[in-house]
């Protein structure tokens, strides 16, 4: 391809410059491999495209025509390749991000803020969306990355998929609820109304289990949604909890403004990752955004 690339610019410069010698001057190479590719081009296409004289070379009329096309061509193609190595120098571009509710976190948003300050001209859309939704999608093109929780993903084969952090479940209330005054039990919990993103039931399911062996009848299911600030906005209001998986170790997540219980509730621990089509290669922006994630989350 881009020996023909080449062949093309050696006939618009032969046209340009009006003669086989001044097209091989000012491309820097010889007389004969000027020759020898138009040569090639005009075998190719099947027509002359230039009248030689004995003072330089004329265009055809096929050759005008095919000049004034390869121009736009050349252009097009230098317009990509600059794109290209912009995109790699992450200069440009258009990253697509999708994160599950239950790991929209603060630290995920704060990866993103990171990014965007470095890379300013590398355009950012992020979605909290739930994976049901966001696999297919990124599956389909419209998306490039879905940040989620390992067991959220398992149903789809057909995708890469990179450990970002290992992630533990833990359960918040406000500050001043009932349960924040002592020493809170598993059963304490999940007796409470609970929030919960509306397409968690791997978590959902585990939270279950817990509470039959506490011959609870059931979760309280009170609210389900699958915004992370509105979940904090109903628990900050009311007596509800919510589940919120958080990196392996950490501590002081939300303790600023709610009860967080770790360890309380025993739940299978997780791992945070980032889910890729295992037939798309990973972009330099994606790689990028994926190393800012990681470094936050041990943060």
């Amino acid at each position: 391809m881009l020996k023909d690339l080449r062949r093309i610019a050696y006939v618009v410069e032969v046209a340009r410059a009006g003669s086989f010698t001044g097209a091989a001057r000012a491309l820097g190479v010889a007389q004969s491999t000027i020759t020898k590719g138009i040569a090639e081009v005009e075998a190719q296409t099947g027509t002359s495209l230039f009248v030689r004289t004995s003072t330089g070379a004329n265009t055809t009329e096929a050759g005008q025509r095919f000049v004034s096309s390869a121009q736009t061509l050349l252009r097009d193609a230098n317009s990509l390749f600059e794109e290209s190595q912009s995109w790699s120098k992450l200069a440009a571009g258009h990253l697509r991000i999708a994160v599950s509710p239950l790991a929209s976190l603060r630290f995920v948003r704060r990866a993103i803020e990171s990014f965007c300050g470095t890379y300013p001209l590398v355009k950012i859309s992020f979605e909290p969306i739930a994976e049901a939704t966001a696999v297919p999608r990124m599956l389909a093109g419209d998306l490039d990355l879905v940040i989620a929780a390992e067991r959220s993903l398992a149903r789809w084969k057909d995708l890469r998929r990179r450990v970002i952090c290992p992630l533990d479940c833990a359960f918040f209330v406000r500050r001043g609820h009932p349960l924040a005054r002592g020493a809170a039990t598993e059963r304490n919990i999940l007796e409470l109304p609970m929030v919960v993103p509306a397409t968690a039931d791997p978590l959902l399911s585990d939270m279950a289990i817990r509470a039959t062996a506490h011959n609870l009848a059931g979760l309280k299911q009170h609210y389900r949604c699958d915004d992370f600030e509105t979940i904090t906005a109903i628990v900050r209001s009311t007596d509800a909890c919510s589940p919120l998986l958080l990196p392996g170790g950490s501590r002081d997540m939300l303790r600023d403004e709610f009860c967080v219980f770790h360890n309380v509730v025993r739940m299978p621990q997780q791992r945070l990752l980032a889910a890729q089509p295992k037939n798309r290669k990973t972009s330099p922006a994606a790689r990028e955004m994926l190393r800012c994630i990681g470094d936050h989350a041990v943060k």
